[in-house]
């Protein structure tokens, strides 16, 4: 079988989780529901764009948000990962290694891939077998297209936080990067990548402070942003807990922003900051780290 349609090794009918047969290396069909899958422009669709009544209100909300602003979040991409994302983007790299892979490489599932800027970061430094990059906006995913055609493994896929195409137990790590603030039910989405994940495999949550100066001003402003209010350290172990996950770390992280001239001097007063009991909570960014036992 062609490597355009291995995916399918992982592929499970979001409706029902019964495995995918190939039709063909851009289709896949569900046995037990009957419905088909396509691959177009390279974006396996597993939520067609006119099938609405399969979202929930705050899909449709986070989806037309991203699919209106696709073009811009691609043109300051470079930028964001330089000044906003280096730090989260190290910390899921920093777990990844610590797994002990197949001999065919790391099982990945981002949800909240957006336009690829940690995906691409993140393969060209580790080995991967298969990266399924998860996304409610197809301009997203189309917009980012230039950087995943060409990476290895790299599985685009428009579907749901909440209806996962993979098997139980499918990927070695899953994470969201700054994406389960925009879901509508958090605990959901956790219970759904924790699924997805293997034993023994991590789920990794890198989310905002809704406290800190900046992240406040945009939840104050833009409706889409809001959903940072419920991740509250508690709430977000307490849902970890009860999906059979155990918390290794929850830590906050990123207090101030990271130019690269002065970033030795920045990540030392991280390091005092992170000690401090009240000081070492106001920070832009939460990291929750859970093992699937």
């Amino acid at each position: 079988m062609s490597d355009r349609v291995r995916p399918m090794e992982s592929f499970a009918c979001p409706d029902d989780g019964n495995p995918l047969s190939a039709v063909s290396p851009d289709e896949a069909s569900c046995g037990l529901c009957g419905r088909h899958y396509m691959r177009v422009d390279g974006v396996w669709r597993f939520l067609p764009e006119a099938e609405d009544a399969l979202l929930s209100e705050g899909e449709r909300l986070q989806r037309s948000h991203y699919d209106e602003g696709a073009a811009s979040l691609l043109d300051s991409a470079r930028e964001r990962m330089i000044h906003l994302h280096m730090r989260k983007a190290e910390g899921i790299l920093e777990v990844a290694r610590a797994l002990v892979p197949a001999d065919e490489g790391l099982r990945i599932c981002e949800i909240g891939v957006g336009t690829a800027m940690h995906a691409e970061w993140l393969v060209q430094r580790l080995s991967v077998h298969r990266y399924f990059g998860v996304d409610i906006s197809l301009q997203s995913l189309l917009a980012g297209s230039g950087r995943w055609e060409g990476m290895p493994g790299f599985v685009p896929v428009l579907g749901s936080a909440y209806r996962l195409p993979l098997f139980d137990g499918a990927v070695d790590l899953a994470f969201f990067s700054g994406s389960l603030h925009h879901c509508e039910w958090p605990a959901r989405a956790i219970a759904e990548a924790a699924r997805a994940l293997r034993q023994g495999g991590v789920l990794v949550l890198s989310e905002p402070v809704w406290y800190y100066p900046s992240n406040l001003y945009y939840v104050l402003r833009m409706r889409e942003e809001r959903g940072q209010m419920r991740l509250r350290r508690r709430r977000v172990t307490g849902w970890v807990r009860d999906h059979g996950l155990t918390v290794e770390r929850f830590e906050y992280f990123n207090f101030l922003p990271h130019p690269r001239s002065i970033r030795g001097l920045t990540e030392w007063i991280e390091r005092i900051l992170r000690r401090l009991p009240v000081l070492g909570r106001i920070s832009s960014m939460f990291r929750c780290v859970a093992r699937k036992q």
